[in-house]
């Protein structure tokens, strides 16, 4: 994020970030005018999936990045034992279509490559072209009717990336001059005429991407691909990103408290501002009696199941705080309801 303006009013994340440390600094963009502000994330189900994905497609398994890598020998026909120290322009997309393999797979393949030594990329390869449409959809559709020439170049842009209305979005010009069957200067063009004409920001890559071979082209057999450049990297990436989805699901700690205590700092109190804490506030009821209630009430269900009434008469909790908070669990999906009436602690 860009952005050092001091009235920021609002952060919203649509997508999970990658850690609680992306998150935090990207929050606290807002209110720096000491104003009221909001950072929002949103979060469903779905989003742990794709956090799932996105650790597969950072780190492929070992077999992928030596496939990769002999694939990269043989793109480049580069004999065993040879091209130490030797050069090679490349072109990502013209790669990924002749091995049928995802480009994002194909990053996360070389930058592992380079930590371990076998080559290096120059960071263009890493900073593709980004477009980002600027017309909104029905100006849109108007200018494709009124321009005939440039609606299929923009149906294939719609098709072929989601998102391109909101932000800029990584684009590859020989991906699609391969899907479009034209030379890469034609989709080049057309990306520069509805750019010149308002309809698109235009990014493009200032260079070619290179591959440096820093050692000899190895037999996949004798690549090594150590545990503190893959197994280490992978553990540390999973928990951060386990540790952002328990912040996005948490449904009875202080987000505040969450993210301080993350950071190390011992006894920080209730922030009174987040939807945990405005929820607790509605139950009118201290952090100590909500979580001694929630503890208790823990403790009673997750051996036996209880009718309410002799779940109420077993906490310390007045009734009346008792049957708030049980409503409360019941509506945040931490009991279950079972048909004989009785209640029980919902596993995770």
């Amino acid at each position: 994020m860009g952005i050092d303006k001091p009235d920021v009013r609002f952060v919203i994340h649509i997508d999970l970030p990658d850690s609680l440390e992306e998150y935090f600094q990207e929050a606290g963009r807002a209110g720096r005018d000491k104003r009221p502000a909001h950072a929002i994330l949103l979060y469903n189900d779905g989003d742990k999936l794709s956090s799932q994905k996105r650790l597969i497609v950072n780190f492929p398994e070992p077999d992928m990045i030596r496939q990769i890598y002999r694939a990269l020998g043989n793109f480049f026909q580069i004999p065993l034992g040879s091209a130490k120290d030797q050069v090679f322009d490349f072109n990502i997309a013209k790669f990924a279509s002749r091995y049928k393999l995802s480009i994002l797979t194909i990053y996360s393949s070389l930058k592992i490559l380079q930590l371990e030594g076998y080559l290096e990329v120059t960071e263009e390869i890493f900073n593709p072209s980004k477009i980002k449409f600027l017309a909104a959809r029905d100006e849109l559709y108007r200018f494709q009717i009124e321009n005939v020439d440039f609606d299929t170049f923009i149906k294939l842009l719609l098709r072929t990336y989601t998102g391109v209305f909101t932000d800029f979005i990584t684009i590859y010009e020989d991906s699609l001059a391969l899907k479009a069957k034209v030379k890469t200067e034609v989709i080049i063009d057309y990306l520069k005429k509805l750019n010149s004409m308002g309809i698109i920001r235009y990014l493009p890559q200032k260079k070619t991407p290179v591959v440096i071979f820093t050692e000899e082209r190895l037999d996949v057999k004798n690549l090594r691909i150590s545990k503190e450049n893959y197994k280490d990297r992978k553990d540390r990436y999973t928990k951060r990103i386990n540790e952002v989805i328990r912040y996005a699901t948490e449904k009875e700690h202080c987000r505040s408290v969450l993210l301080l205590e993350y950071f190390g700092e011992k006894n920080a109190r209730r922030c009174g501002h987040c939807d945990v804490c405005m929820r607790n506030e509605e139950l009118d009821l201290s952090k100590y009696e909500y979580d001694l209630a929630v503890e208790e009430i823990k403790g009673l269900l997750s051996e036996q199941s209880l009718t309410l009434e002799m779940l109420v008469d077993s906490l310390s909790l007045p009734e009346n705080k008792g049957i708030r908070v049980i409503r409360w669990l019941l509506d945040n999906n931490r009991l279950v309801l079972e048909k004989d009436q009785t209640l029980k602690w919902r596993r995770a």
